[in-house]
């Protein structure tokens, strides 16, 4: 690690130590007795504990160590009795029962072995923490870079400029308003030097005279101001609007919102999209115009102040100058401190969000502590990361506020002399100060917005992340709005657990009205799991299945049965051979936990497909009727449910917590149904789909489907689904990935109803 990745030992340093409490035995030479070691006391035993505590890279592995350990701490002597200390597990006597030593000597070899894995355990943990340190650095260093800050920058601005006419002429019209506000600042400083020299040589008429000409300004320069706000926050709108469109699209496609889940680098996509894009397009607006206000000031009060005094336009370069470096050296901290608080905040928010979704179930656990006890922890870790933020924003502040003070101070020093000896009046000393101020602050514009830069920055860095991964994934060019060049390979490489991982083929069928005889083929195939680990679930599968099959799996917990269903559908893709399966327009998946979207009950029995969907034809219309849809939900078991509500199959409620799981599973199948009266499904994937019904109302639903011509797969454990299915694929957890297929014949189906008899 020293070498290799640039650890320091002082990170490797305390991996495990032996409890200095632990009484530890040995078997002496006799394999019958079993017996402590009388030249090893608590005093002996502390120092061997210290010294196991320290380990250097290259070293021995833990397991020798420990051998090592034991050998030195429990070497025993002859056949006398212990002289130990006076520990609860002090071995037996010499004299003791010898048909206790063998489960002795086993309980002393599993606390042994018990160390030796604690302390693995440890060095593992140890090492992980040092290197995801090391990986923190790196990012941070990444972040850093300027060059990589610019170039996302770029790709998340221009798009929406070159497509979008409406936000050019919108910009075009914030441009021109605000070139007209600093324009009214410039006359404005004019005439208050008039103003104030009137005062000075206590000339009233022409006081009387300025002082109408500035309240004439002000009344221009109000609406000129007000109206320029408006456009600006309108022209922030619409950018947002747009943008959230574009990255929402690319998120929902291709199951981006799926991947993004497993994917490394590619926390809280939900915050991404919602706080990160309003911050983006606010700031990136607010900052652009205050940079173009500024150059514009920049240019006028500097020939003003150049024109008053050289010197003092000199001084003033310096001065900025030096500030801007100081503050790049004090606050340049803040861009990672911003990254990361945006990411912990993130955290402690989906977590909250987590607990209201599963309220009801923490609930029946009585796990409300644990769950603070979480949430304490993630606060904890977000305040933590704030407090940094605070110190070097602290630093940051020592520096501005200095900065800022010295303004008021600096130009009357340079100028004042002119002013006592006569050569510039008191209107010409204001307006020298005011341009100063107005050049300085233009010129300090790093300093004055150097926080917001710094929260700027990590809103650009998590978008673009977000970006990358959603367009790199994109199998047409066509489709990318941002990055046009972005690499497929190198965005896995960066946000996949193991993107050089071999890929199962998944080819589609694509039909219309006809129907395909085979909806199901798969061929040699072999997954595994999309983790670091790699376990192999199953190898070489072959199955086919043919028009009008129905297929049941079974097999123990963790034996692949819902991951088979998934790389069915597309999900997970590690693994070798080939899927060919009907194409999603034709299928539908029922999982387990059925998903109720937002809308009214007649939204819920329509989905995926929306009402509009359903008004191409008058018969397809005639099926989401009322009457049509209340017949249905009789059909699957849920008659009268659109009774218990107000507006009846128009009711928009939280389906997912008005209805029990039972009854969205009977749901689910009924919009299984429907899909099938309307000509769309001709293939259902069932994952555990009926393990909330009870044994009739899964028969139910079951035999509603066997009525059809429908091919279906099924994860199942009840005994009572054989008698719906035709093949019998038994998955298991051997390790090997082994598998077995053979059809299920009436005897099966009688011998299985038979035993679900005896089953609660």
């Amino acid at each position: 690690l020293t070498r290799d990745q640039g650890v320091s030992e002082i990170d490797l340093v305390c991996l495990a130590s032996f409890p200095s409490n632990l009484k530890m035995m040995k078997p002496s030479s006799d394999p019958h007795d079993f017996r402590q070691d009388s030249n090893t006391t608590d005093e002996d035993e502390a120092p061997s504990s210290s010294s196991s505590r320290y380990a250097k890279p290259g070293g021995r592995s833990d397991s020798q160590k420990a051998d090592r350990e034991t050998q030195r701490l429990y070497a025993g002597g002859g056949s006398g009795s212990g002289a130990g200390g006076s520990s609860s597990s002090a071995a037996a006597p010499a004299n003791s029962n010898r048909s206790t030593t063998p489960r002795i000597t086993m309980t002393a070899n599993a606390i042994i072995q018990e160390i030796e894995q604690k302390s693995s355990s440890l060095a593992s943990s140890l090492v992980d923490t040092v290197l995801q340190r090391h990986n923190v650095t790196e990012q941070e260093q990444k972040r850093k870079s300027l060059r990589r800050i610019w170039h996302l920058f770029v790709k998340l601005l221009m798009p929406y400029w070159k497509r979008e006419r409406s936000g050019r002429w919108l910009f075009l019209q914030v441009l021109v308003l605000a070139i007209q506000t600093s324009i009214i600042t410039v006359v404005f400083s004019y005439l208050s030097r008039d103003f104030w020299n009137a005062i000075s040589e206590k000339d009233i008429p022409t006081y009387h005279k300025k002082a109408w000409q500035i309240f004439l300004v002000i009344c221009i320069a109000v609406p000129l101001t007000v109206y320029y706000s408006f456009r600006r926050g309108v022209l922030i709108m619409q950018w947002r609007r747009w943008m959230t469109n574009t990255l929402l699209k690319a998120f929902m496609s291709e199951q981006n919102f799926y991947h993004a889940e497993t994917a490394i680098n590619m926390d809280n996509p939900d915050q991404r999209i919602s706080e990160d894009v309003r911050q983006f397009t606010s700031m990136a607006v607010m900052l652009f115009f205050s940079i173009f206000k500024s150059m514009i000031d920049l240019v006028s009060f500097s020939i003003i102040l150049f024109s008053i005094y050289p010197l003092l336009f000199l001084g003033l370069l310096v001065y900025a100058s030096i500030g801007t470096v100081i503050s790049w050296f004090v606050g340049r901290k803040l861009i990672h401190l911003s990254f990361v608080q945006l990411q912990r905040e993130a955290d402690f928010r989906y977590n909250m969000v987590r607990v209201r979704e599963n309220a009801e179930s923490i609930a029946f656990y009585r796990g409300e502590h644990r769950e603070l006890n979480a949430l304490e922890y993630l606060l904890w870790f977000a305040l933590e990361n704030y407090y940094d933020l605070l110190k070097w924003t602290r630093n940051l502040d020592f520096w501005t506020s200095f900065y800022t003070y010295n303004v008021t101070l600096v130009p009357v020093l340079i100028v004042a002399p002119l002013y006592f000896n006569g050569k510039l009046g008191l209107g010409a000393l204001n307006q020298a100060w005011s341009a100063f101020d107005h050049v300085l602050t233009d010129l300090s514009i790093v300093i004055n917005e150097f926080e917001n830069l710094s929260t700027f920055s990590a809103n650009i860095d998590r978008l673009g992340d977000m970006v990358e991964f959603l367009e790199g994934r994109m199998s047409s060019r066509e489709k990318r709005v941002f990055i046009q060049d972005v690499n497929a390979e190198t965005v896995a490489a960066e946000y996949m657990v193991d993107p050089d991982q071999s890929k199962i083929e998944l080819n589609y069928i694509l039909v219309h009205l006809a129907k395909v005889q085979v909806p199901l083929d798969i061929k040699n195939m072999s997954l595994v799991t999309p983790d670091v680990s790699h376990r192999l679930l199953i190898k070489e599968l072959n199955l086919t299945l043919n028009h009008g099959d129905r297929l049941l799996i079974v097999g123990p917990s963790g034996s692949g049965k819902s991951s088979l269903l998934r790389a069915m559908a597309g999900l997970w893709r590690n693994g070798s051979g080939s899927i060919q399966v009907l194409s999603h327009e034709r299928t539908m998946f029922l999982p387990q936990k059925p998903f109720c979207t937002i809308g009214s009950l007649r939204d819920q029995i329509l989905y995926p497909e929306s009402v509009s969907s359903y008004q191409d034809t008058l018969a397809s219309l005639d099926l989401i009727q009322d009457s049509n849809l209340a017949q249905l939900l009789g059909r699957v078991g849920l008659a009268g449910l659109e009774r218990k509500f107000e507006d009846g199959f128009d009711s928009v409620k939280d389906w997912g917590e008005v209805l029990s799981v039972g009854e969205q599973q009977r749901l689910a199948f009924s919009r299984v149904l429907l899909s099938y009266e309307s000509g769309r499904t001709q293939f259902v994937i069932c994952d555990e789909s009926s393990s909330a019904l009870d044994v009739d109302s899964e028969n139910l639903v079951y035999s509603l489907l066997e009525q059809t011509d429908i091919s279906y797969v099924s994860v199942g454990h009840r005994l009572t689904l054989a008698r719906f299915h035709t093949k019998l694929l038994r998955l298991s957890n051997d390790g090997q990935g082994g598998w077995t297929v053979s059809p299920i014949t009436e005897e099966i189906r009688r011998n299985a109803a038979i035993a679900a008899q005896f089953r609660l």
